[in-house]
């Protein structure tokens, strides 16, 4: 089954449901392979029951489908079920603030981890206030939707990880290119380190 690369989600009954970690790596699950209700409580280590809870919800949300059917050897027809989009984003601006503090925390994490990614890599050390983060972040989450919308329902040639790094990446670069007086702290950072442009 061709799925999207990205879908932006706006509505935030639906955008709550990507808050549940369960629902999370369902998703997550689901976007890698067609999976059979049992076959995901196996690998979520979960009862049938619970995962089928949630299959529901995922379902009437249309952020899951049932791809086929198939008859076990029993005669129990196994639905195999499939995520609509590689990867779900929340309209971060269309979210109310409750939902927003979720996405803002995610987000955050990310940032530290790119960060902790350049001081291994490179010795290139990022210092930043924790408000110069929370801005930070709440910019990469605007960009993050910009771009996902922008790809909404486009193929994808990678893996769902890889189809993660490349929007990060790119809303990041955006943020940077678009808007540095909002990030001054880290653009001056990165361009005394070389790693931007003077004309930036």
């Amino acid at each position: 089954m061709a799925r999207a690369a990205t879908r932006v989600v706006s509505d935030k009954k639906v955008a709550k449901l990507l808050v549940d970690p369960v629902k999370r790596q369902i998703l997550r699950h689901l976007a890698e392979e067609e999976l059979t209700q049992k076959m995901l409580a196996e690998r979520l280590g979960m009862a049938d029951p619970s995962v089928y809870y949630h299959l529901k919800e995922l379902k009437a949300a249309k952020l899951v489908t049932v791809v086929r059917s198939e008859p076990e050897r029993h005669g129990i027809i196994q639905k195999f079920y499939a995520a609509g989009a590689m990867y779900y984003i929340a309209d971060y601006a269309k979210l109310p603030l409750e939902l927003r503090a979720y996405f803002l925390a995610v987000n955050l994490e990310r940032l530290r981890g790119i960060f902790a990614i350049l001081k291994a890599l490179r010795g290139i050390t990022i210092t930043l206030s924790s408000g110069e983060m929370e801005k930070l972040a709440d910019r990469l989450a605007h960009s993050l939707a910009e771009i996902a919308k922008e790809r909404q329902d486009a193929p994808f040639g990678g893996g769902r990880e890889s189809l993660i790094i490349t929007l990060y990446g790119e809303a990041l670069q955006r943020v940077i290119e678009d808007d540095p007086e909002s990030i001054a702290p880290l653009s001056s950072q990165l361009s005394s380190l070389g790693l931007l442009g003077s004309n930036r």
